[in-house]
Parts: C-alpha cells; sequence; structure tokens
C-alpha cells in the first residue's frame, strides 16, 4: 500500500508538471502571434504609396438677381366698344355738405345790482358790482400817485402814531400834497387831491382793503384767509367771492394787528386769538405761527 506522504508527493509533482506545461504552450503560442505581425508590418511597409487626387465639391454659382428674367405682364387696352356700356359709379348714399361751426358767444356777466359805498356829492370812491360775484370798484392811481402815497406815510408816520386822526383835520393833507406835486412838476386836480386823500385815510385810520367792505350795509359777514378770495355774505345775493385777496401772510397779520391795537389788546405768536367787538361788529382773528395761517372773521350785528 502506498503511504499518505507518497501520494501527497505524487500529486504535488502532477501539478506542477501541468502548470509547467501550460505555460510553455501560452509562450509559443503568443510568439507566433508576435511573429504574424512583424510579417504583416514588414509587408505594408514595402508596398508603394498610392496618391489619390482629392475631389474638391463642386460650388453652386451664385445667380444675380438681375441675370433672372422676370415675366412682365402683357396688358392689354380695354376695348372701345364696351366702355360706353359701363355704369358710371354714383354712391347709394348721399352725403350732405357738414354745417359750419357756430362760435358761442361769450356769455356776459349779468350785474344784479351796483351801487356806490363811500362817495361824497361830488365824487365817489367805491362802488359794488353784484353778480355772481361781489367786486369791488375804486380809483385807479398812476405810478406817480402811488408814490406820492408811500412818501406821505413815511412823511406822516410820527403824526400818525400819535394822533392818526389828525389826518382828518380840514385841510391838512391837501397842503402837504400839494407841495409833494410841485415837487415832482406836476399838474394838480381836486380829484387826485381827494383820491390820495381817500387812499391815505383809508389805509391809516381804516381797514385798508375791506375798508369799503366794512362800510357796505348790505354785507352780513366778511371771511378772510391767506391766498383766497375774501368772502362775503350778501343780504340779497347770499355768499360771494370778492376780488381781493391777501397775497401774504405779513399783510393779514399787519390787519389784524391793527385791529387790536384799536381795541388796545395784544396778539402775539404766543398769544395768536383775537376775540373783539368793534361798534356793530364782531372780530374773531387768529394771527399767522409756525403752526397755523393767519384768519379774520367779521360778522355785522343786526340790530
Amino acid at each position: 500500500m502506498i503511504d499518505k506522504e507518497t501520494l501527497l508527493a505524487q500529486r504535488i509533482l502532477v501539478f506542477y508538471i501541468n502548470k509547467k506545461l501550460k505555460t510553455s504552450v501560452k509562450k509559443q503560442r503568443l510568439h507566433k502571434e508576435f511573429t504574424d505581425i512583424k510579417k504583416l508590418a514588414k509587408n505594408i511597409t514595402l508596398q508603394p504609396l498610392i496618391s489619390k487626387p482629392i475631389q474638391t465639391p463642386q460650388l453652386i454659382p451664385k445667380i444675380q438677381p438681375t441675370q433672372i428674367p422676370i415675366p412682365q405682364p402683357e396688358f392689354k387696352p380695354f376695348p372701345q366698344e364696351f366702355k360706353s356700356e359701363i355704369p358710371e359709379y354714383q354712391p347709394s348714399i348721399k352725403l350732405e355738405p357738414l354745417p359750419e361751426p357756430k362760435l358761442k358767444k361769450p356769455i356776459t356777466q349779468h350785474i344784479l345790482q351796483k351801487y356806490p359805498i363811500i362817495s361824497t356829492p361830488e365824487f365817489t370812491f367805491s362802488t359794488a358790482e353784484v353778480s355772481d360775484k361781489y367786486v369791488l370798484k375804486e380809483p385807479y392811481l398812476s405810478a406817480s400817485e402811488q408814490q406820492i402815497i408811500q412818501e406821505l406815510k413815511l412823511s406822516l408816520k410820527s403824526i400818525i402814531q400819535k394822533n392818526p386822526y389828525k389826518i382828518t383835520h380840514h385841510n391838512f393833507l391837501e397842503k402837504i400834497i400839494k407841495k409833494l406835486f410841485k415837487k415832482y412838476n406836476q399838474n394838480i386836480t381836486e380829484e387826485t387831491i381827494h383820491k390820495i386823500k381817500y387812499y391815505i385815510i383809508r389805509d391809516v385810520i381804516g381797514y385798508g382793503k375791506i375798508e369799503s367792505l366794512i362800510c357796505d350795509s348790505n354785507i352780513k359777514s366778511i371771511s378772510i384767509s391767506l391766498q383766497d378770495p375774501v368772502l362775503v355774505s350778501h343780504k340779497t345775493a347770499g355768499r360771494l367771492q370778492t376780488n381781493i385777496k391777501f397775497k401774504t401772510e405779513q399783510q393779514l397779520n399787519s390787519l389784524i394787528q391793527k385791529i387790536a391795537k384799536k381795541v388796545h389788546q395784544e396778539v402775539s405768536k404766543s398769544n395768536p386769538i383775537l376775540s373783539t367787538t368793534i361798534g356793530n361788529s364782531k372780530i374773531q382773528a387768529t394771527l399767522g405761527t409756525e403752526l397755523a395761517e393767519p384768519k379774520l372773521t367779521i360778522i355785522k350785528i343786526t340790530q
């Protein structure tokens, strides 16, 4: 009997021989493939190269637009014999000419009332024209007359501060006005003297722009605010806008302070409200400040 060690040795020897055989066969096969590839490469290099001409693609020539013949349509004249048979076109709807536009005439304001407010037997100084608006008419002042009024106010400033009613004394203003007209070498008429006197008294003693409104017995109340037209309540025409306006805060503040001075009251930014009564008029006013605009209301108390 073969022992186990001998059997194991035989198996190891067989495995080794088979492995060697496999590797040798594999080497022979690879060697053969290599020699075949080498021969093929040698044959390819020995053959002469044959160059074939490169065929370039043929380009389609561009056709200029002028080269394409455009067929012209043939126009045959319409037969003369058929022209008389074709009726002339006549529209089924007759268009009438448009009427000429008529311009609207401007609407003229119809004056309901016209009456004097401040006047003397010789002259009328202010007039009211009442329609859909209350229009106050006062005498026209030329540039030279306005300059004379300004100089009069400056020259009379000290007198006005002491006793403003002195300017209403007989012939007091007339003498000064005549002297100023001589200074400017201008002719003066009786009407011009009374006109300048009217404006001086209106602005110094009276209420300035609204003096005629206060003197108008047909007005029941006056409302004044900045930049807006002065509003009045008329007895017959109702509430109306006037042609009077206070454009700056200083103008309206000056009027409020003037009214306060008449009743010996003081208004300021710290105490801007004025409430008083002068004659038959109740006055409510607010001085203009950084927080509020000036306002003035005058209500006439009916007796």
